[in-house]
């Protein structure tokens, strides 16, 4: 049947249709159930060349497996641990009565424009009116979304318990993949026919690359802007840098856009607020960002696993609209694992096809 759809519409338009709907009805219908051992299968890849280190050394590879899993789990409850309650105190302190060091003082803002006689002069008679609508409505939004916030991390809190359940089973299971990778690749090919191994591992091998390699190299620029953003922070006493920190780190994984949607509201607060030397030194370290990025990018990304960002925010944004939060992390990887299986399909079909 393919072969005649191929006949009317060009494959890689095909293949590409049918490997997204198969990533929006993996995430939709089947992650839910089986996150704890996706999430092991994801953990298992990643630490899996540290695991190859030690036995190399001389380690089992049981014993291997689990020193980097005591390790790993430390450090994700140490760091969740003190992120946490760093977040709940500043968004608490936030929430009721600092929000208000964020809001726009509207005399001031009156007085900055009175400053000049011949914006004064040019200026509706209505224009405060309007100007102080705004401005309440920019106020209360502040007001809201922190209180939003402050809820979402109480009910994650409350999540506690699941979410340790879930990280124990996923640790659990990522020491049996890791562990008896081989065993289980073996039995797992088992299920195809043998002239299609080669095949199959070429495919995994580019998927695992590619996908943890995005991964990687995200991680590594989102933490070196998140570096920059709150160096600025501390150099301008901004208050909640932890908050900040935090948000700018979470931001810096959307596309395009990225910290833009915290340094750039910020910096036409800082300068409605008379705050000019803030909002210029904010521009500045939010150019510097971005020229990082782009030196940066390309260099950890290559261009062998690389998207080109607007592909990525479409991908994104559809994501959102059909997987709703969830869209956010799954789209980048969705593409990322497309273009890889399409690159190493083509690479096959190039080379020489396996006798049967």
């Amino acid at each position: 049947m393919l072969d005649r759809v191929y006949q009317v519409i060009p494959r890689p338009f095909v293949n590409i249709t049918l490997f997204a709907l198969a990533g929006v009805v993996f995430v939709r219908f089947i992650f839910p159930y089986t996150a704890p051992f996706v999430l092991a299968m994801v953990l298992a890849a990643v630490i899996d060349p540290a695991v190859n280190r030690l036995q190399r050394r001389g380690l089992h590879r049981g014993v291997s497996v689990l020193l980097v899993l005591i390790l790993v789990f430390g450090f994700v409850i140490f760091a969740g641990t003190n992120i946490l309650l760093r977040g709940i105190a500043e968004l608490q302190e936030f929430a009721f009565g600092g929000a208000s060091r964020l809001m726009v003082d509207l005399a001031q803002f009156e007085a900055w424009i009175q400053s000049y006689q011949a914006l004064e002069d040019s200026v509706p008679p209505n224009l405060f009116e309007v100007i102080e609508a705004g401005v309440q409505d920019v106020n209360d939004f502040i007001t809201d979304t922190a209180k939003m916030l402050l809820s979402a991390v109480v009910d994650t809190v409350k999540d506690i318990p699941r979410l340790l359940i879930y990280t124990l089973v996923s640790f659990i299971a990522a020491f049996f993949i890791s562990k008896d990778k081989k065993k289980i690749e073996a039995g797992l090919l088992r299920l195809v026919p043998e002239h299609k191994h080669e095949r199959i591992r070429k495919i995994r091998d580019g998927v695992l690359t590619g996908a943890m390699g995005y991964v990687r190299a995200q991680l590594i620029i989102v933490s070196i802007t998140t570096v920059i953003a709150t160096t600025s922070f501390i150099i301008l006493g901004v208050p909640y840098v932890g908050f900040l920190a935090m948000l700018i780190f979470v931001m810096d994984f959307i596309p395009v856009i990225g910290p833009s949607l915290i340094f750039l509201p910020f910096a036409g607060w800082s300068m409605v607020s008379g705050l000019f030397r803030q909002g210029l030194f904010l521009l500045l370290t939010y150019g510097c960002i971005a020229a990082t990025r782009q030196m940066l990018e390309p260099k950890l990304i290559g261009d062998r696993i690389g998207v080109h960002p607007l592909v990525t925010l479409f991908a994104l944004f559809m994501g959102v609209r059909l997987l709703g939060v969830v869209g956010f992390i799954a789209a980048p990887l969705i593409v990322i694992v497309i273009k890889v299986i399409l690159f190493t399909a083509d690479e096959m079909q190039t080379g020489e096809e396996p006798s049967a």
